[in-house]
C-alpha cells in the first residue's frame, strides 16, 4: 500500500479510480491526435492484414480460445438477466 504527501494510505479502489481517471483524461486528450494516425496508417494496416493474413487469423483463434469461457459466462448472465423480454420477443 503506497501513501500520498499527507500521508493518507491509497486504497486500492482510490488508486484504479485515479488510474481510470488518468486514462481516461489521456484518452480525450489524445483523441485528434490517434484519429489522424489512425487515418494515416489505415491503408498501410490493411496491406499488412492482407499480407500476414495467416498470422491474423492464428492470433484471433488463440484469442477467441483464451476467452471463449469468458463469452460463455457473459451470454449466460445477459439470457438470464434478459430471459422474459428474450422469450417474448420469441413467441
Amino acid at each position: 500500500m503506497t501513501t500520498t504527501a499527507n500521508d493518507v494510505p491509497m486504497t486500492t479502489t482510490t488508486t484504479s479510480e485515479a488510474k481510470r481517471q488518468y486514462y481516461k483524461e489521456w484518452y480525450e486528450k489524445n483523441k485528434l491526435r490517434r484519429k489522424e494516425y489512425n487515418m494515416k496508417n489505415k491503408d498501410h494496416v490493411r496491406e499488412w492484414h492482407q499480407k500476414n493474413r495467416d498470422r491474423v487469423l492464428q492470433h484471433k483463434k488463440k484469442y477467441r480460445e483464451k476467452n471463449r469461457d469468458k463469452e460463455k459466462m457473459r451470454h449466460k448472465k445477459y439470457f438470464e438477466a434478459n430471459r422474459e423480454k428474450i422469450l417474448d420477443r420469441a413467441r
